[in-house]
């Protein structure tokens, strides 16, 4: 009972069957060669691909001096909303989480969780792109990924650190 209140989703009770927990182990870790050539597999890896890309460019184009453009976000969010649709949440956190680390990972696993919640709800289209925006942009003034561009005051650019 303890573990249920834990958060555990499945439990194993003894005797212990050696058919069964190998069942459980295969759910838990699918098999991403077969699904990646599923229909959602693809959606999913695009999905991933165009958040990606936008990370890319806040955290290694921008404190290059490469502006980030809102079109360059919105493009992504297409592709972000059917990768969700399409597999599910967990598909997007399990794949974010093998691929990606640190801030790509916590801004990545912040949109999967948004974009899931605003299909949940049902809420508009405009919406959910309003939130996918939102959840793939809302680490960019964080202090700990500022980056000045101070080309105005003829310094070099510098990182600021938190």
């Amino acid at each position: 009972m303890q573990a249920w209140a834990l958060g555990a989703t499945d439990t194993i009770s003894r005797p212990f069957d050696a058919q069964g927990i190998l069942q459980r182990i295969r759910s838990a870790f699918p098999d991403t060669v077969r699904f990646d050539a599923t229909a959602s597999g693809k959606a999913l890896n695009r999905g991933i691909a165009a958040a990606h890309e936008v990370m890319v460019k806040i955290f290694e184009k921008l404190p290059a001096g490469i502006p980030l453009t809102i079109s360059d976000v919105m493009e992504a969010e297409n592709q972000i909303l059917k990768a969700i649709k399409q597999s599910s949440l967990r598909e997007w956190l399990t794949t974010v989480g093998r691929h990606h680390t640190d801030s790509y990972r916590h801004c990545l696993f912040v949109t999967g969780f948004a974009v899931a919640f605003a299909q949940h709800l049902g809420m508009r289209e405009d919406d959910q792109r309003r939130l996918t925006r939102a959840s793939l942009l809302h680490d960019v003034a964080r202090p700990s990924f500022l980056w000045l561009s101070s080309t105005s005051r003829g310094n070099s650019r510098t990182r600021k650190s938190a």
